[in-house]
């Protein structure tokens, strides 16, 4: 349950996030607020969200969006000096408290659903790990070609779900 107070959220008990959202940030404050409105827009809002700043110039503006939410779910972890990409989202995940961990790059946004489908997914595959992309662009793009048997039905079968189906 989420509960609204002066326009700041709080999760209760019932409603303890089990996903962590990791956003990377490079020079990327001018893309950032979109980026989590889009993660506050999740149907699914039983979220957190750490915002990696890797040591970027724009420091102060990523601060400045991430203040501007006053939401509790999100959080700042700055890196001393720039290490990349890779080590900003391990740093995220390190960082995060919860089962699942949902990587996105502060260029990209999810879709509502977003959060919600990926966990679905993963609690259906069975699998201690679970890959995601953006299937409806998979398979437009690569339709016979370089996707596993399997990746292929797994993909199918959240469209079918999704009411995508070809």
């Amino acid at each position: 349950m989420i509960q609204s107070a002066g326009g700041k959220v709080a999760l209760t008990q019932q409603a303890q996030a089990d996903v962590t959202i990791v956003i990377p940030c490079y020079r990327h404050a001018h893309y950032l607020e979109e980026c989590l409105t889009s993660v506050r827009a999740q149907t699914h809002a039983a979220w957190k969200a750490i915002v990696v700043d890797d040591c970027s110039p724009d420091e102060q503006e990523i601060r400045k969006v991430v203040e501007r939410f006053a939401d509790p779910r999100i959080r700042i972890v700055r890196h001393e000096v720039n290490r990349g990409l890779g080590a900003s989202r391990n740093t995220g995940i390190r960082a995060s408290d919860t089962e699942l961990v949902l990587p996105l790059d502060s260029d990209d946004r999810l879709a509502p659903v977003a959060r919600r489908r990926a966990g679905d997914a993963y609690r259906a595959s069975g699998s201690d790990a679970l890959a995601l992309a953006q299937y409806e662009e998979l398979l437009v793009r690569y339709p016979r070609s370089w996707l596993a048997p399997e990746t292929r039905r797994l993909v199918q079968e959240l469209r079918a779900k999704a009411g995508n189906t070809p």
